[in-house]
């Protein structure tokens, strides 16, 4: 079923879709990634005390601008079936993130400890519609949800030898 349908149908429908990307190391500079998703290119480099030049997002950067543009089209998806009048909206994204344990010693573990979303909306629509249109943009924010919800990952790894390292 088209999301269009699904959003605009009176019936529950469901729609469902996958997202893909291929990341890599971008160079000889640490720090430095590129990512490729729907035929798109972008960069992501870490900060120079974590061995990149800051020339690019952070990875973790990247996820908050996720964050705050799937609410966004999700806001203007969800008003245009309500009949809500968006003129304008910006959304600001704060994540708080943890690191813990050693690397050495085998027990890192990484947590996300607060997502915090400052939504502003313009539009001559009644405020409560314009309220009950953002609560809909959160519930139907993939990020949002995947944050919120347990979401099963899974992983394969692939090691290519490349000559003898001893050497």
């Amino acid at each position: 079923m088209p999301i269009d349908q699904v959003l605009d149908d009176a019936e529950r429908g469901r729609w469902r879709t996958t997202t893909r990307a291929t990341t890599g190391l971008a160079g000889e500079r640490d720090g430095l990634k590129y990512g490729t998703t729907g035929g798109h290119t972008v960069h992501s480099d870490e900060p120079a005390g974590l061995g990149g030049a800051g020339a690019e997002p952070t990875p973790l950067g990247y996820f908050a601008l996720a964050a705050g543009w799937c609410v966004l089209s999700q806001l203007l998806r969800y008003a245009r079936v309500r009949k809500v009048d968006i003129v304008d909206a910006t959304c600001e994204v704060e994540i708080d993130w943890s690191l813990t344990g050693s690397v050495r010693v085998g027990d890192i573990a990484a947590s996300c400890d607060e997502v915090r979303y400052q939504i502003t909306v313009s539009s001559p629509s009644p405020t409560g519609d314009v309220e009950a249109v953002v609560a809909l943009a959160r519930q139907g924010c993939f990020v949002e949800q995947a944050l919120r919800n347990t979401t099963t990952t899974t992983s394969t790894l692939d090691i290519t030898t490349r000559g003898d390292a001893t050497r």
